[in-house]
């Protein structure tokens, strides 16, 4: 129960156990347990490197898993309970026996001896050092009184403590013992002793040393020396404070319920590792067996796992909602500069519909300009050609004069008035549209249009001056010399009134 541990080697899969600083071995083939001396051997081995090591942590650490009772069969905890009470300290082992198993268990069959042995020689270094196993060194071994000279228990050394430490660890150890007499029924008494045990030398001891007094440095581990001294190991001990704690958590109606309760099942319910709400149903007396709890524990880690897989899956989705509203943002972002293109587009259009409504109407006006042109040029032909019949009316004239005597003088007056006449005629368009223009609207593009029919009208008016120019140069030619110099004079007369009225519209 409290006195003993039991673990399962990882390699040959049997059971071993420590009980009163001794090895055993499961032997399936007798179902009994049989000292263990290839367990000796290893933890005497470990021992040489690493002395400190203790059995109970060689035993867990390296040998095999750690078992509490309810995890292996009923009738092998109570062969192990059954076995002698009487301790057996450890001893030194003959480490070159190769079979000093067989030795202390004479009657174990050869079979289960060399399943023990083959099957862990392997690991025979494999571990860390521990303390030594107290297995039987040889045949040798006449008598259990002979064990017991040759092994002794080692006393607690109460020196140095006070009074008070040592009357507490007296009451300790007579209520551990007095319980372990109950067997399951003394295991709260048990748990009570070395909690007292413990709060005298872990605490007292502790405060003590902390302020310089006392004679011991490491209270946990006189606190060990303590557990050795009454046959407790210090993983059975700790595993009875924690049922201490368990008791002293609960009110007295509660204490009453877990009094009741198998040692399996308060082992269960004290560990540090226990849910809280089964720990408050084996309080409150809903669950009274140790299956029920192994079942309700199982229940209870499938409810965390799920509740874990739970959370993981609603992280995910959660995650999964981020980036989708990530990927919705990143649409939205899109679909803004989409919009934004689709707006510069439609802007582009309408300045583009815009631009071409410009140019038709352009292309209009100019097309209009180009027809007033037309116009005007046909105009200016006409202009041309009642010049070129007033020239040819002029030169028969001058023929019809030439065939005459002179008789007078050329009459300046005359030729004044002819070309004022002429100049008048010619001006006589410009004039009507110039007329036009005032009556008309000013509007901008009316304004525009009237400026450029005025400047393709002045273009037109000195082509046709040009036109006349040229159809009047041949025949000064023509004329006698008096009178080809009065025309002259009077044809630059006209022009030169022409550039002063043209220089007063600048």
């Amino acid at each position: 129960m409290t006195d003993h541990m039991i673990c399962q080697n990882q390699d040959n899969h049997l059971l071993y156990a420590l009980k009163h600083g001794r090895f055993w071995f499961w032997d399936k083939h007798q179902n009994k347990w049989v000292p263990s001396d290839f367990a000796a051997q290893q933890y005497a081995k470990a021992q040489t490197k690493e002395p400190d090591l203790t059995q109970e942590d060689w035993l867990g650490r390296c040998f095999g898993i750690l078992k509490d009772d309810y995890e292996v069969p009923d009738a092998v905890v109570k062969a192990l309970r059954a076995l002698s009470n009487k301790e057996e300290p450890p001893c030194q082992v003959n480490t070159t026996a190769p079979n000093a198993d067989a030795a202390v268990t004479m009657a174990a069959p050869a079979a289960t001896l060399a399943e023990e042995t083959s099957t862990t020689q392997t690991d025979a270094n494999s571990c860390p050092p521990g303390p030594c196993s107290p297995a039987g060194t040889s045949a040798a071994m006449s008598s259990l009184s002979d064990a017991e000279t040759a092994c002794s228990a080692a006393e607690f050394d109460y020196s140095g403590l006070d009074a008070q430490t040592v009357t507490d660890l007296h009451l300790a150890e007579q209520m551990y013992t007095s319980g372990r007499k109950l067997a399951e029924m003394g295991l709260r008494r048990m748990a009570d002793g070395v909690s007292i045990a413990h709060d005298a030398l872990c605490v007292t001891i502790a405060t003590k040393c902390r302020n310089g007094k006392g004679a011991f440095s490491d209270s946990e581990k006189t606190f060990g020396s303590w557990c050795e001294s009454v046959g407790l190991n210090r993983k059975a001990a700790e595993r009875l404070l924690q049922v201490a704690k368990l008791f002293d958590s609960s009110s007295p109606r509660q204490q009453q319920v877990l009094e009741e309760l198998s040692p399996s099942l308060l082992y269960a319910a004290a560990k540090p590792s226990a849910p809280a709400d089964l720990v408050q149903a084996v309080k409150s007396g809903d669950i009274t067996t140790h299956k029920q709890y192994q079942d309700l524990l199982k229940e209870n880690q499938q409810l965390r796992a799920d509740r874990v897989n739970a959370l993981n899956a609603a992280a995910a989705a959660e995650a999964a909602r981020d980036a989708a509203l990530a990927d919705v943002d990143g649409l939205h972002e899109q679909n803004r500069q989409l919009q934004a293109a689709a707006t510069g587009a439609q802007e582009s259009y309408r300045t583009a519909h815009k631009n071409e409504d410009s140019a038709l109407r352009r292309a209009t006006e100019a097309e209009q300009r180009a027809k007033e042109a037309e116009k005007q040029l046909a105009g200016a032909r006409q202009v041309a050609d009642a010049a070129r019949m007033r020239a040819d009316k002029y030169q028969r004239e001058a023929e019809a004069a030439k065939a005459q005597p002179v008789a007078a003088a050329v009459d300046e007056d005359e030729i004044n008035r002819r070309a004022h006449t002429l100049a008048d005629e010619l001006t006589a368009p410009l004039r009507s549209e110039l007329e036009a223009a005032k009556a008309a609207a000013a509007t901008p593009e009316q304004i525009e249009l009237d400026t450029r029919n005025a400047y393709d009208s002045l273009l037109l008016a000195g082509r046709a001056m040009q036109n006349a120019w040229k159809s009047v140069k041949p025949q000064l030619a023509k004329l006698p010399p008096d009178t080809r110099a009065g025309a002259i004079n009077q044809m630059t007369n006209t022009l030169t009134e022409i550039q002063t009225e043209a220089i007063k519209c600048l």
